[in-house]
């Protein structure tokens, strides 16, 4: 058994980010999940800054693009903002605890990338276990009336599908680097993957329901490509389930009184058609730099407009790329973008080289992600809240990925993770 002579800052900050991850998805308490963060991340990362410098993934672009871009959010509310010091601060202090949710991410990271076949099965059991935890409750209760919600990160309906389903795809991510083949590891990504479905459809969560069956299919077919003589088999399970799919859309359109339909339809759009249109028809002023981070939405330009016009006050844009837009106009969407892009072209290169199966589950992270903040959205900047699982997470996570393999968790600051 090591002593506590033996802690290195890898292992102080993978045990606390991953306390911080999987009790977040259980308890109601959000000081004892936080106090993981604050006093085991944190001070983690700085030990390891004084110990060994910068992440060596900071030699690739999209981490330099990504740091870049919370820096700006961070900032520009005190150039560009009309709300007062004590606000502009709040997001300046978040934006720090994003970038230290990124140097956890990137050094805890390289542990899990070390041993993916553990952590893919720990992050997958997680899952699943906070799944059933809010599901057996709910079905035994029988409210099927009411969006299914839980505790901690999964209190909100839809943010609460969404982490689960985030956290989902970055573990059959790690057991795709492990190319485990092993049918008990089979079973489990099947099961944790029925459950978030499960999740996402009591919680009435049309955007996580589309993205986990895309998902879950993806990592069927990535199966298929790694192993030759399961290629049949997954052409014909991936084929299959989008004829089930297909069917299950088709009976739900034909029988508008079923409880499938009634859940997935009657909310509508949302009015997200209208707050869409009205940030590009209303850009002129901010389209540079943005209104900043800490400018409410409906204090925005088109947020005025739309209160104006429609009588309501929304909160947000319900779009990733709009709400980078607004808050930090073309500079910080530009960021974005080019991070994005950046890590997809990577993942098409790795799957064009080697048939990868990690650059088709890697994509899957990437389209979970932009899938889930594409009708939603995480709040650019805040302190512990289920906007990082929703968007910073899976944007470090990724870019770990697309970088070389192999950096000691202890040693982040080595030759390795050297890249575009």
């Amino acid at each position: 058994m090591k002593s506590i002579r033996d802690l290195s800052p890898g292992m102080l900050i993978n045990v606390s980010l991953l306390a911080f991850l999987f009790l977040a998805l259980l308890v109601p308490w959000k000081d004892l999940y936080r106090v993981f963060f604050f006093l085991g991340v944190m001070p983690g990362v700085l030990w390891s800054l004084k110990r060994y410098g910068l992440p060596a993934q900071f030699r690739s672009a999209a981490p330099c693009l990504l740091a870049l871009l919370i820096i700006y959010l961070a900032c520009n509310s005190f150039f560009v903002s009309a709300v007062g010091f004590s606000e502009s601060l709040d997001q300046f202090r978040w934006g720090i605890e994003v970038l230290f949710l990124m140097g956890g991410v990137l050094i805890a990271g390289n542990v899990w990338i070390a041993q993916p076949r553990r952590y893919g099965l720990l992050f997958l059991s997680a899952v699943a276990f906070a799944g059933l935890s809010v599901l057996i409750p709910y079905l035994w209760e029988g409210k099927f009336s009411t969006r299914l919600a839980g505790y901690g990160f999964l209190s909100h309906p839809i943010q609460g599908a969404s982490t689960l389903l985030v956290l989902w795809t970055m573990g059959v991510s790690l057991l795709g680097l492990a190319n485990a083949g092993r049918w008990l590891d089979r079973i489990l990504v099947l099961a944790s993957a029925a459950i978030v479905i499960a999740v996402a459809v009591f919680s009435q969560s049309r955007g996580p329901v589309i993205a986990g069956i895309l998902m879950l299919l993806l990592a069927v077919a990535a199966r298929g490509i790694s192993v030759p003589r399961l290629r049949l088999w997954s052409l014909l399970a991936v084929a299959g389930g989008l004829a089930l799919v297909a069917g299950i859309g088709w009976w739900a359109s034909e029988t508008p009184d079923s409880w499938l339909y009634q859940v997935m339809t009657q909310r509508g759009f949302s009015y997200r058609p209208e707050i869409w249109s009205a940030i590009l028809a209303n850009c002129q002023g901010f389209w540079l730099w943005g209104e900043g981070t800490s400018t409410d939405f409906a204090n925005t330009a088109p947020g005025s407009v739309l209160k104006e016009t429609m009588g309501y006050a929304f909160d947000h844009s319900h779009n990733l790329f709009l709400q980078t837009f607004l808050a930090g106009g073309m500079f910080a969407l530009t960021l974005l973008l080019l991070a994005i892009g950046i890590m997809v072209f990577r993942l098409f290169r790795l799957y064009g080289v080697s048939r990868s199966p990690v650059a088709l589950t890697g994509l899957g992270v990437m389209l979970v992600t932009v899938m889930v903040n594409f009708t939603d959205t995480a709040r650019l900047l805040s302190s512990p809240t289920p906007d990082w699982v929703l968007l910073w997470l899976p944007l470090f996570f990724v870019s770990l990925l697309t970088g070389r393999h192999g950096v000691s968790a202890d040693a982040p600051a080595t030759a390795e993770g050297r890249g575009l």
